[in-house]
């Protein structure tokens, strides 16, 4: 060891029983719950979800904790659910072919607040580093028809490159797959062959662009450019047929409008060009220095004006959350209590992100919009201010 001072780790309390467990123990001896990972220095996307897993956790392990798709939400803000309590769970997560399950059926029937998305969801969180809506993933109905599932330890998700690159960390017992190991040393080899052969098809790319990602603002702007609309000055009278036609068959496909984060995906982006028609735009500061922010709302059908408009024709002030205390701010909340009440309302910078991924618009509730004790701080901040200006 050379003549390094290991000092003796504290004994730990089992979440669910209580009990004192020594530290070399990696899960309780009693009710076999695993040792939750610390959460220090990883973002708490999950903070507040109770999840329930359907499908996805091997009866093979002694607790449903052990398994490394638990301990990722779970590291990561998540309380997770042994049981389905409809009075606890906030969020269903289910197999790819489970759609026809009981619990799933329950909630899409009798307790629609809880909403069900596929283990995607969770993993592509995971991926960006913040909470995607669920709605973006949410079951809308029960298949008539049972839709295919897999057979065997390794699931489709398992080849998700979050959980390729992370799994060793999080499973307390083995891997799933006989070539689990085989697939975790291909995540990181240089030599594509090895790669397409882990994952058991051909990729064809080098393994860097496979595992890279771009933000969703990213991936709109460069797809605002690739099929750009005619405009009269650049047709003739022949083409102005075919432009009609066009765009007849843009809006009914914009439905279809949708972005994808991965670089080998992009050429399937598409973003929906009346998706925010007859919204303006107020920007926070740190988003009117984002060029890209203005080009794809402007793309979309909206509009961006300055902060001098906030008072008259503004609709929706658009604000990133380190600037949510910014004088901006301060002047739109008040605005939006008074002169501009019900006209004037707020988003943050991750709405737009996710309608542009789903091409529809979401609502500006919960997550995406400032929270009561944000709102009575605003409130406090004008208050101060119009105190200074009066003295």
């Amino acid at each position: 060891m050379s003549g390094s001072i290991i000092k003796s780790q504290s004994p730990w309390y089992c979440p669910s029983c209580g009990i004192e467990v020594a530290a070399v123990q990696q899960y309780c001896t009693v009710c076999l719950r695993s040792r939750p990972l610390p959460p220090s220095g990883y973002p708490q996307i999950f903070s507040g979800l109770h999840l329930h897993f359907n499908g996805i956790i091997p009866r093979t392990l002694k607790h449903p904790s052990h398994s490394a798709e638990w301990r990722m939400a779970e590291r990561h803000g998540a309380v997770c659910d042994v049981v389905f309590d409809v009075s606890h769970t906030n969020v269903l997560v289910y197999r790819p072919g489970y759609e026809r399950s009981d619990k799933v059926r329950l909630c899409l029937t009798r307790y629609t607040h809880i909403p069900c998305v596929p283990i995607s969801w969770l993993l592509d969180s995971l991926l960006q580093s913040r909470q995607i809506h669920p709605v973006l993933y949410r079951l809308q109905a029960v298949p008539t028809v049972a839709l295919p599932t897999v057979r065997g330890p390794l699931l489709p998700h398992h080849q998700h490159p979050y959980y390729v690159l992370n799994a060793e960390e999080y499973a307390l017992g083995p891997l799933p797959g006989k070539d689990a190991n085989k697939l975790r040393m291909a995540a990181t080899s240089s030599n594509v062959q090895d790669l397409n052969g882990a994952l058991g098809i051909d990729l064809g790319v080098i393994p860097d662009a496979i595992w890279t990602t771009c933000s969703p603002i990213e991936a709109a702007a460069v797809a605002s450019f690739m099929s750009p609309s005619m405009t009269g000055d650049d047709i003739d009278d022949d083409d102005r047929e075919d432009k009609k036609t066009r765009q007849k068959e843009e809006a009914s496909s914009s439905t279809s409008a949708g972005i994808e984060l991965f670089l080998t995906l992009s050429r399937q982006n598409k973003i929906n060009r009346t998706l925010l028609e007859g919204m303006v735009f107020v920007l926070s500061e740190s988003l009117v220095a984002q060029d890209n922010v203005r080009t794809v709302i402007e793309a979309c059908g909206g509009a961006v004006v300055s902060s001098d408009h906030l008072e008259t024709e503004a609709t929706t002030v658009l604000y990133h959350n380190e600037d949510k205390k910014e004088a901006l701010m301060i002047d739109a909340c008040r605005a939006a209590s008074s002169t501009r009440k019900g006209l004037l309302s707020f988003a943050t910078y991750t709405w737009l992100e996710d309608c542009l991924m789903l091409g529809e618009l979401i609502p500006m509730v919960e997550q995406y919009t400032p929270s009561a004790k944000l709102k009575a701080t605003l409130a406090k901040k004008f208050d101060k201010k119009q105190a200074v200006n009066a003295e």
